[in-house]
């Protein structure tokens, strides 16, 4: 097979922004779409290989394995026992069990299939698992396990019968993809959903070898246009397989078309290109456990400075490894276990040592007696008891429904009544705990049947809920001066309650404001403990830097309480009513950053959005200063 330096060269033009999109750098949005140029350059790389084996009579399977073996696991094992130090140092339970089950499925090359079950490979939360990334391996291994047998077959039958063999599996492939039953995940990680990719570069093999194109400077030069058309173009939004389909064209087109005389061969055949290219693959390795581990350890985001060290560092390391580590084992014979016997001895050795490591790992529970566990251990009680205690600041019980405290003897204060569900007791406990701040304030709280209104079919069921509620509460609403509705509004028959309620209230006189939506978390879990857990130095001291961590760590769910603010708006317009922004109090979007501590350290909440006491005073003191809740 003869030497392309341009191929080389096009690796580097894969790798590089791969590295630079995981870092963060977002003129780089589409940089994932190198993985799509890997695809087809491995297909026509071992197509060639194999195709060449095959006309020659040399071909053997026994051979070609060897040749993956010495390829791929040698560096692969030094990354995946690098990763497992600083996954013990620094994961969480949690985080610390799935890395140990990836640790295995990446041994056993299906790790595709374990991030297609957890993940978006574009969410927040994949940044943070160190082997991401070797989904990809997956798939190539995959596809070497399967297609080199059923070339050979086909090509016992004729080289047409294995073009058409080749052809039709890509079009079957890219099909399904395209057309067939599948949520996004199962369309990016899957195999069977990604082999047209590589089989594009078989088909690139077989033209090569059987119906060699002349050289086209423009069509060469067009690929590789797409291709960095699709790297600065797209992003996480462009949907698959429509984002891979320029980078895989772009690729067959350089590999069919690129003569070495053309400015796309000089280029990519320049020696920066071509050195990155060589180191390629220990570049890809490394780059996505350095980003991973640098999130784990940050509370917010990394700083770019930073990242744009770790992409640097990462080709460091994928030097040292290329030399010390890949080439040993490669070469005809090699320096390192140079018999084939040895090397699959080897192979087998590690595979097995990896699974057992993460299998006793992952049935560990992630090690929860680990010291970064045992000093997260009380935060994380106080953040669970927080359930109980922010219920009863007046009773000293949790109550029933509706039989808070009622306002007691004037005192020329305003009554404020705060109406709603559970998310309106974190601004009860906001202004209750704060009274040098709201000096003019007397408020109480009373919950509201929402289920009735949750199952009212119509206007008299509705209007009956709401004399269940006025006489209920009527001891208080003869007291109330100011009224304040807070709920989780997105629930159903939440909003049904503003059908009548703020034109009964307003006939007496109440003042009223109307709470918008909340900021929600991604699970119960205290998100913010864990973000806490994240600054825990190796004292085992805690300190908190700062206060707020990056609004990625809130899931889609806290969407809503933007996408309801509108409608929120209008309700408080149409009664006259004045709207409080609690979104504003959380998160602040010009900074894209969103409060999660208390500046002495306490989660702001204790489940997936309703307010610690510590969470609730630290709020309330905001919106004194801000003069939230304007009241005589």
């Amino acid at each position: 097979m003869k030497y392309r330096r341009d191929i080389d060269g096009l690796r580097a033009v894969a790798v590089v922004p791969v590295i630079l999109f995981h870092g963060g750098f977002s003129l780089f949005s589409g940089g994932f779409v190198g993985v799509d140029v890997f695809f087809v350059i491995s297909g026509y790389l071992i197509t060639t290989i194999l195709l060449s084996d095959m006309e020659a009579g040399t071909y053997s399977l026994v051979r070609f394995y060897e040749r993956r073996a010495r390829r791929i696991l040698p560096a692969l094992f030094l990354v995946m026992a690098a990763c497992i130090p600083f996954a013990w140092a620094w994961m969480l339970q949690t985080q610390l069990k799935d890395f140990f089950e990836s640790l295995t499925v990446t041994s056993l090359f299906s790790s595709n299939f374990l991030f297609y079950s957890e993940s978006d490979y574009f969410a927040a939360v994949a940044e943070e698992k160190p082997l991401l990334h070797t989904w990809s391996l997956a798939v190539e291994e995959q596809y070497y396990l399967l297609f080199p047998p059923l070339l050979a077959v086909a090509m016992r039958w004729g080289r047409r019968v294995a073009l058409w063999f080749i052809l039709v599996c890509a079009i079957a492939s890219i099909a399904y993809a395209t057309f067939g039953n599948l949520e996004p995940e199962g369309r990016f990680f899957l195999t069977h959903t990604r082999i047209w990719e590589l089989l594009v570069g078989s088909l690139c093999a077989y033209v090569m070898l059987y119906h060699p194109p002349k050289g086209n400077a423009l069509w060469a030069a067009i690929g590789l246009g797409l291709i960095v058309f699709a790297i600065f173009a797209f992003s996480h939004d462009t949907p698959y397989p429509v984002f891979a389909i320029p980078p895989v064209a772009g690729t067959a087109l350089i590999i069919l078309f690129a003569t070495p005389d053309s400015m796309t061969a000089r280029i990519l055949s320049m020696r920066a290109f071509v050195g990155i290219g060589l180191i390629s693959f220990s570049a890809y390795l490394w780059h996505q456990p350095l980003f991973a581990f640098a999130r784990i350890k940050s509370v917010v985001f990394p700083d770019p400075w930073l990242m744009a060290l770790l992409a640097v560092l990462s080709l460091v390391l994928a030097a040292v490894s290329w030399r010390y580590v890949e080439q040993p084992f490669r070469g005809a014979p090699a320096r390192l276990l140079p018999s084939r016997r040895g090397i699959f001895g080897a192979s087998l050795a590690g595979i097995l040592a990896f699974v057992l490591v993460g299998y006793y790992g992952h049935e560990k529970d992630g090690f929860p007696d680990r010291e970064i566990i045992r000093n997260l251990s009380q935060p994380m009680i106080d953040a669970r008891y927080e359930r109980f205690r922010t219920w009863d600041v007046l009773t000293g019980e949790v109550p029933a429904r509706f039989d808070l405290a009622d306002f007691g003897e004037d005192t020329g204060k305003a009554n404020v009544l705060l109406v709603g569900d559970s998310h309106s007791k974190g601004l009860f406990n906001a202004i209750y705990q704060n009274p040098d701040l709201f000096p003019n304030v007397n408020i109480r709280q009373i919950s509201m049947n929402f289920g009735c209104y949750e199952h009212a079919n119509d206007k008299a069921e509705l209007e009956a809920c709401l004399e269940e509620f006025l006489s209920i509460s009527a001891t208080l609403l003869a007291k109330t001066t100011h009224v304040v509705f807070a709920a989780r509004w997105h629930r159903p028959g939440r909003l049904n309650i503003m059908a009548n309620v703020p034109a009964m209230l307003q006939d007496r006189g109440i003042k009223m404001y109307l709470a918008g939506q909340n900021v929600e978390y991604d699970t119960e879990a205290p998100v913010m403990i864990h973000e806490i857990a994240r600054d825990i130095r190796f004292d085992g001291k805690m300190a908190f830097p700062r206060q707020r961590t990056n609004k990625k760590f809130y899931s889609e769910r806290s969407e809503l309480a933007l996408n309801m603010a509108p409608e929120l708006q209008q309700i408080a317009q149409a009664h006259n009513m004045t709207y409080l922004d609690r979104y504003a109090l959380v998160c602040d979007d010009t900074v894209q950053e969103c409060s999660g501590i208390t500046p002495d350290g306490k989660a702001v909440s204790y489940d997936y959005g309703h307010w610690t006491l510590a969470g609730s005073k630290y709020f309330g003191q905001i919106m004194a200063e801000r003069n939230w809740l304007p009241v005589p």
